[in-house]
């Protein structure tokens, strides 16, 4: 990774930026250009990347609004420019001689699957332009997959750097919740909000994730090259309500597995104990209760650290998509979630850590693997979705499985599984116990080699 391919990332941004909402904001060319020359010594060698937009940039023509006009209105409504805390993984990526060439658009806030923005314009699936990307680091996962940058920053609180992964045909990590610094991230629910990159490769994932990490010395050290390793490698299938999916997601999948399987991984097909009880019951709701009881406090602390002088009520009535406009709505007064209700969920949320816990100690695992998502990308606005003939909504469909690890806290590493042509990508989802990110790459390295190339965007 270096900054050879920089004037080709510029030059897709240019031609795709605009035709598939991609870009929030833009550096110059010129200031790309200043910014690769200073870290050409270092690990990045000046290498060109882009950051989701509810990131802070630590750059101050780069100001982040969580693409949204709700925070473009309350900066405007300041005499003083607010000073924003920088985050600590940009800040070592810098530090690592990385150039960012601008941030990416998103879903609103970060509270949504679709990135179809009412502020800044829908994001487009590079594999078809009228389909979503997946959300909420839509633009993240799209202009990689459109060549625009050597990686990408997105954030996952309930599946939002996997879930475009998935659909566009990137590989993205999730790391174990807390691993990586929540300071500088317009938040949503600090249980379980994460930065996690996304690339077109898995050694490229593994690079950049490898220098967002806390260095253990100064300068960062060049990673170490990822070798891959699968031989062996025992990975359980929990058949049930995890592989409930659509019949073009089905055959990708299966196929997948059988690619593990020739490669040398034992592949271990056992339900979770107490599935119907838990998973079934339960995964979707309380999972939402967590996000949504958590979003107002969380937000209204960050608006107070970085200076941001607005309340709640001027935020959501600026906000621009009409369904994060409806959730802030609800979370101020129409419809709260309660205090009980996410009580419960953080106790189900226990639940479900131990039986994953003593699911991977019976079965003696090195990882699980499942569907990123169930569906394919659907159309935009599109707002229902069919799983095995029962209709569902679009948003329930798409994070049907990535909600998963964000409330077992575990890490988990969507690798592509194939591309449905016309319509976009498939992933497979490889989740480890908690800190096991590095051997979940090593997995996905080794399985992305016996899978062999996919097919690039149609552009």
């Amino acid at each position: 990774m270096d900054s050879s391919s920089n004037e080709s990332y510029l030059s897709n941004s240019d031609s795709y930026g605009e035709k598939y909402g991609l870009f929030v904001s833009r550096r110059t060319k010129e200031q790309v250009e200043e910014c690769q020359k200073k870290g050409e010594q270092l690990p990045l060698k000046g290498a060109g990347f882009l950051v989701k937009d509810n990131i802070h940039t630590c750059l101050p023509d780069l100001v982040a609004v969580g693409a949204s006009n709700s925070l473009v209105f309350a900066d405007k409504q300041q005499e003083k420019k607010p000073e924003l805390e920088d985050s600590p993984v940009v800040r070592r990526l810098i530090d690592a001689g990385g150039a960012i060439i601008g941030t990416v658009n998103m879903h609103e806030l970060a509270f949504g699957i679709s990135s179809t923005n009412g502020s800044f314009g829908a994001v487009r699936n590079p594999y078809n332009p009228a389909r979503i990307p997946g959300g909420s680091s839509g633009a993240s996962a799209a202009a990689i997959a459109l060549g625009c940058g050597a990686f990408s920053l997105g954030t996952d609180t309930g599946g939002s750097v996997r879930i475009p992964s998935a659909f566009c045909g990137t590989v993205g990590l999730r790391p174990t919740t807390y691993t990586l610094a929540q300071q500088g991230v317009v938040p949503i629910a600090t249980t379980t909000d994460t930065i996690g990159p996304i690339a077109n490769t898995v050694d490229d994932v593994h690079f950049a994730y490898s220098l967002m990490l806390p260095p253990s010395s100064s300068p960062p050290p060049t990673p170490s090259k990822l070798v891959g390793k699968i031989e062996g490698v025992r990975v359980g299938v929990p058949r049930g309500y995890f592989y409930e999916m659509d019949e073009e997601v089905e055959k990708l999948v299966e196929k997948s597995i059988e690619t593990l399987k020739k490669a040398g991984a034992v592949i271990v097909e056992e339900k979770f104990n107490g599935e119907g009880e838990l998973v079934n019951q339960g995964i979707i709701k309380y999972g939402f209760d967590v996000f949504t009881y958590e979003w107002v406090p969380a937000f209204k602390a960050y608006l107070e650290r970085n200076g941001r002088t607005c309340d709640m009520t001027d935020i959501v009535a600026n906000i621009g998509s009409p369904d994060v406009k409806g959730l802030g709505e609800n979370q101020l007064g129409k419809e709260p979630t309660t205090k009980e209700a996410y009580e419960a969920g953080l106790a189900y949320a226990e639940k479900l850590k131990k039986m994953v816990n003593e699911y991977f100690d019976e079965h003696k695992l090195d990882c699980l693997v499942m569907p990123t998502c169930v569906v394919l990308p659907p159309e935009i606005g599109q707002e229902k979705m069919k799983i095995k003939g029962k209709e569902i909504e679009s948003i329930f469909a798409v994070t049907h499985n990535s909600l998963f690890s964000p409330l077992t806290a575990t890490p988990a590493l969507s690798v592509p599984a194939g591309i449905v042509e016309g319509i976009g990508g498939v992933g497979i989802d490889f989740v480890g116990r908690p800190g096991s990110e590095f051997e979940l790459l090593a997995i996905g390295k080794a399985f992305e080699e016996a899978r062999g190339k996919l097919p690039s965007p149609p552009v």
